[in-house]
């Protein structure tokens, strides 16, 4: 039977999330607030607070390639995370190889096994973060890419995804 809970005991019910890397032409910013938006035609939602650097720089290119990381780039996600690109360049200190995209102006990370490449299309402005819509242009993956060593994230701890239940 249920009981009346908080509303942080249902913040705390909610699954875990994909961890991304977000860049820009010239920063990365670790997110764990991404989710597909639209199928038709394709759109990426990413949530970032105000006060992050990347808030100014999506907010003024219009662009951003989504990059999804893999457990072996744990040590990269976890720094990427930790340090603000208005201090240091992010590429270099979690040593990235950015590559041009081959549609936006922004940068991918060359060591993540999927970039994918989103013009600005909307913004949901809340309280304390926006939700970046972009529709997505071009994705870059490698062949052997395997999903289930992309890094998620729940309650603090990363994780990778479980054993399969059922077909859908």
């Amino acid at each position: 039977m249920k009981k009346e809970a908080t509303i942080n005991d249902g913040v705390k019910a909610f699954p875990g999330f994909p961890v991304v890397l977000v860049s820009t032409r010239d920063n990365i910013i670790t997110v764990a607030l991404v989710h597909r938006f639209s199928y038709n035609p394709f759109m990426l939602g990413i949530g970032i607070a105000y006060s992050r650097y990347s808030y100014e720089l999506i907010k003024n290119e219009k662009e951003f390639i989504v990059n999804i990381p893999t457990v072996d780039l744990m040590d990269q996600v976890k720094l990427c995370g930790k340090i603000s690109g208005r201090d240091q360049d992010k590429f270099a200190a979690c040593g990235f190889t950015k590559v041009q995209g081959k549609v936006v102006n922004s940068s991918s990370i060359a060591q993540c096994p999927v970039s994918i490449e989103c013009k600005l299309v909307d913004q949901l402005e809340l309280k304390e973060r926006v939700w970046f819509v972009g529709k997505v242009l071009a994705v870059q993956k490698e062949e052997n890419y395997n999903a289930a060593k992309a890094v998620m994230i729940d309650r603090g701890n990363y994780l990778v995804i479980g054993e399969k239940v059922a077909d859908r």
